[in-house]
């Protein structure tokens, strides 16, 4: 017996989830690069949308800043008061997309992040559906949830 009562030593044979993810080098970017692939090819579509958004969202965030210099130089100091609205109007348009934009990007990249997770979920319970008994035996519970837990379940 281990010092912590009814609990089996260490040196029992059995690895502990922190010894099973330690002593597992990281697989080269090389050999994961397909199955990365294979995640994101159905999603090039909603990628590219996003990205496009992302640029117009990014791009209305700088109305702002980059109205000032018309409103103190023509408006006050200039003394054109017909270009307030116009400056005005530009900016609270550029507000409403950007925040059409931001919610629209939440949305759709959050839903998909779920899809994507519970995909990769059945794909994970699918794997361990098919693993042998004797793997079973051989590994605590624990171990198993851990290794699940942290992604990093063996190819076995």
């Amino acid at each position: 017996m281990g010092m912590r009562g009814d609990r089996p030593s260490r040196g029992t044979g059995r690895a502990t989830a922190a010894d099973l993810t330690a002593s597992r080098p990281k697989p080269p970017l090389k050999k994961v690069m397909p199955e990365i692939w294979k995640l994101v090819k159905p999603r090039r579509m909603l990628l590219g949308g996003s990205f496009v958004l992302m640029v117009i969202n990014r791009a209305t965030g700088l109305v702002l800043p980059a109205s000032t210099k018309p409103l103190i130089d023509k408006v006050m100091i200039g003394k054109r008061l017909d270009l307030l609205p116009w400056i005005v109007g530009a900016v609270l348009i550029a507000t409403i997309i950007q925040g059409a934009t931001s919610y629209t990007l939440t949305q759709l990249l959050s839903k998909e992040g779920q899809r994507l997770i519970a995909e990769l979920r059945m794909k994970v319970q699918s794997h361990i559906g098919r693993l042998p008994i004797a793997f079973y035996d051989e590994n605590r519970t624990g171990t198993l949830v851990a290794r699940i837990m942290t992604w990093k379940v063996c190819a076995t």
